[in-house]
């Protein structure tokens, strides 16, 4: 229960998200890079390109959630990929063996068994073919991979109850590079792809009647290239979710302690995922039939974007040189977040906080050397609560929640039992 409410705390008090360049259908698009925060571990982006931490999960929306707002369940970014693609250039190059840095579809939001937006274990409405946080929902891995693996796996789900799912196929039906071809991909020049180099990834879904019939994904790196399809039964039951629209989920995991051998175990690598390794993608671009969210309207003006200049329909530079004469990227951040600290003068606080936060530099990990309790906050003390919270109530209409609630949790006063 202390877990749910320290999450739910930090998405509540996010920081607004930074915006992320793409295109669609060749037009540039801005979006935002919507953190899950429920590690502490923030990304950043810089006009194309964004960053995940390790420990980091994102998405990608058309709505930034603002200084004191959480996630909106339906402001991410879903258009429908049946007969479209998405391309991205990827930098895995520190991640080894044992970790996993992933980019993937979800059907966010997951509902509960009542029809209502569930909003998960961590509060940023995640789903998945895993039950991770406690929704299920499909997935399509677009990648799961480090310098040694790649894997590309569907992930269908059981018929829905209205929008409730109950059960997924958890295992998917995966296809893993170094099966097919053991010279294909890994780190070192003797490979066709170099994972140690950024490379170029095209996932493109092919339609025939209305229907998605293989997934064709295919690497470019140089004057080298290398391709796989998925053509069954399995890729055209995916069809209903990515014509629905599917959610980018990107993040960057992996622990010493956390076997990874099913991703890369074949490949006979060693290693730990001990590095906090930073996944950089970028240039990402979507080839789609239809979409729910409209091109940037305007007039043919330049526009800065997290320090990157683009040519876009809108935009408040005239030219390109007076963009880049007025464009600063927003710094990287210096800290990452933990979980509250005893008492608001903990530490580095002082006497003037109302958020103290365990932190760490955001390069390093919670047990950093320069680790301590940080404001991350400054202001009065906020008003103490009446009530505390636990877990969430079986609906939202429960007990004295009425009939407008968008959260109902089991409570008691504050400072007494539960």
């Amino acid at each position: 229960m202390r877990y749910l409410s320290l999450t739910m705390a930090m998405v509540n008090n996010a920081i607004a998200d930074p915006e992320l360049a793409i295109k669609e259908n060749g037009t540039t698009k801005i979006l935002h890079a919507l953190d899950s925060s429920v590690t502490g571990a923030r990304g950043w982006a810089k006009g194309s390109e964004l960053t995940v931490p390790h420990g980091g999960r994102m998405y990608l929306g058309v709505k930034d959630r603002g200084d004191n707002e959480s996630l909106d369940p339906h402001g991410w970014y879903i258009p429908s990929l049946v007969g479209g693609a998405i391309d991205f250039d990827v930098d895995l190059s520190t991640s080894g063996c044992n970790c996993n840095a992933a980019l993937y579809l979800i059907s966010m939001p997951g509902y509960d068994p009542n029809q209502h937006e569930a909003p998960s274990s961590g509060g940023d409405f995640y789903c998945d073919a895993n039950n991770v946080g406690g929704v299920w929902c499909p997935e399509m891995d677009i990648m799961e991979a480090n310098t040694y693996a790649w894997h590309t796996t569907p992930h269908h789900c059981d018929a829905p109850n209205g929008k409730h799912y109950s059960n997924c196929d958890r295992s998917g039906d995966g296809t893993a590079v170094y099966s097919l071809d053991k010279t294909a991909y890994g780190p070192g020049d003797e490979y066709k792809i170099n994972t140690l180099k950024t490379f170029h990834v095209k996932q493109e879904f092919k339609e025939e009647n209305d229907k998605v019939t293989a997934i064709v994904t295919t690497f470019t790196q140089g004057d080298q290239s290398y391709s796989f399809t998925e053509k069954d039964s399995y890729v055209e039951s995916m069809t209903g979710a990515l014509k629905d629209g599917m959610t980018v989920a990107i993040s960057n995991w992996g622990e010493p302690d956390i076997d990874m051998s099913w991703l890369d175990g074949d490949t006979g690598c060693q290693g730990k995922c001990a590095n906090s390794p930073e996944l950089k993608i970028s240039n990402i671009e979507y080839t789609v039939g239809t979409s729910p969210t409209p091109p940037s309207p305007g007039s043919g003006k330049w526009s800065c974007v997290s320090g990157d200049c683009f040519e876009m329909d809108s935009g408040t530079f005239e030219s390109k040189e007076s963009c880049q004469a007025g464009c600063a990227a927003p710094p990287k951040p210096k800290w990452a977040w933990g979980g509250a600290c005893q008492s608001l003068k903990d530490g580095k606080c002082g006497d003037s906080c109302s958020e103290c936060d365990w932190s760490w530099p955001i390069d390093g990990s919670a047990s950093d050397k320069d680790a301590d309790c940080r404001c991350k906050t400054e202001g009065p003390s906020p008003t103490p609560s009446k009530w505390e919270y636990g877990t969430a109530c079986s609906s939202l209409h429960d007990g004295l929640c009425g009939n407008d609630c968008s959260e109902c949790d089991w409570s008691w006063p504050s400072g007494s039992d539960w």
